[in-house]
């Protein structure tokens, strides 16, 4: 069960190692991992405007 876990977010156990040598590193991750959130629903509404610009 663990080998199917550590597969499922290989990008967590990554950071694991920088987080114990700089904890200052996960405030580094948090903003950027929040940034992509911020850019996710902007990114889907230019796409949503391309394709409907295509359409007409």
């Amino acid at each position: 069960m663990q080998t199917s876990q550590s597969r499922a977010e290989p990008g967590l156990a990554f950071f694991v190692p920088f987080l114990l040598i700089d904890p200052g590193f996960l405030f580094c991750v948090k903003i950027y991992f929040h940034v992509l959130w911020l850019c996710q629903p902007v990114m889907r509404i230019k796409i949503a405007n391309k394709l409907i610009v295509k359409n007409d």
